[in-house]
């Protein structure tokens, strides 16, 4: 699938998933990868209209990192291209939980994002990716790290998939029938004391 996009079976490959461009990030995702060596590439899922791309396009012309990244506009096969990509890569200005993330999990993926709204319930700083701050050279030395240690991608790929299960559905449904039983039997033992 790699070889069908451009990319190398060797590349380093980075994903950022999401329609809010602005406020997710992708700015200074495509800043960081000027500051990375050439075998790191950066595939883009999303972003809504073709005149939104466009501007990233530019953006990535200025930085002579345009043909480094790979904008591949709004897909129904995101799995796989998750399944594709080594590192996930979010900055986002705010979120409320962005699933996306523990989909990335799933797939096996570090994941590289800032720690707001519920994301800070699954992301493990240095476990199972790094916490990120809206800054080009710390995502870029996030990803050095990857660089500098390969067998992290695998190691911390092995934490984000257990981490990911705990969030499967059929595991919610069984913490939800364990609450469920814990509230009738405090009701049972109420009604017996009184």
């Amino acid at each position: 699938m790699r070889l069908s996009f451009g990319l190398d079976l060797e590349d380093l490959c980075l994903i950022f998933v999401g329609h809010e461009f602005d406020r997710k990030g992708l700015k200074l995702v495509v800043e960081a990868l000027a500051l990375l060596p050439k075998h790191v590439k950066l595939v883009v899922v999303g972003g809504g209209s073709q005149s939104k791309i466009d501007q990233y396009k530019k953006i990535a012309e200025k930085l002579a990192v345009e043909n480094r990244v790979k904008f591949l506009g709004q897909r129904s096969d995101v799995a796989a291209l998750l399944n594709m990509c080594d590192l996930f890569v979010l900055p986002s200005f705010y979120e409320t939980w962005a699933l996306v993330g523990v989909e990335s999990m799933a797939c096996g993926l570090p994941v590289l994002m800032c720690p707001v709204g519920g994301i800070t319930e699954y992301l493990h700083d240095g476990h199972n990716g790094f916490e990120i701050t809206r800054d080009p050279k710390d995502i870029a030395d996030k990803v050095k790290y990857f660089i500098d240690v390969p067998s992290a991608v695998s190691r911390m790929g092995e934490k984000a998939i257990s981490t990911a299960r705990q969030y499967a559905w059929s595991s919610v449904a069984d913490s939800y029938i364990a609450l469920f039983h814990k509230i009738i039997c405090d009701n049972r033992n109420r009604a017996n004391r009184q």
